[in-house]
């Protein structure tokens, strides 16, 4: 099984979305970044590279929102924090923002929101 994770980064009730290059699913639509986890590394370290390497940030997996599991993936998703709100689109993202939390879900789309767990979805309500 490969692993995964989503970084809900919370920033005083600012959200980080990203726009994804052309590829996948969720190709050039707004989504919560994630990062497959590589090799021996945990769930917290991905979480940390995803930062460093899709927004040019510092990110902390401060709580486990959730887990959720497909035929391939098993996806944790996390509730993060930064200090640092200058984003840099790196990696597989054209571009990403802060957005206010209760808007995240009208700006991601039916797509991205049906990939949300319920524990993601309420945190976003």
């Amino acid at each position: 099984m490969k692993k995964a994770v989503v970084a809900i980064i919370n920033n005083e009730d600012e959200i980080v979305i990203g726009k994804k290059i052309k590829q996948g699913v969720l190709s050039e639509n707004w989504h919560l970044p994630g990062e497959t986890v590589e090799g021996n590394e945990s769930y917290e370290e991905a979480i940390r590279r995803l930062g460093l390497e899709e927004l040019g940030i510092k990110i902390e997996a401060k709580k486990l929102l959730s887990e959720s599991q497909n035929n391939e993936t098993i996806v944790r998703w996390y509730e993060c924090s930064t200090y640092e709100t200058g984003l840099k689109p790196g990696s597989d993202l054209a571009d990403a923002k802060w957005v206010e939390r209760d808007k995240v879900k009208y700006l991601c789309g039916s797509k991205a929101v049906e990939l949300w767990p319920s524990e993601v979805r309420e945190y976003l309500a």
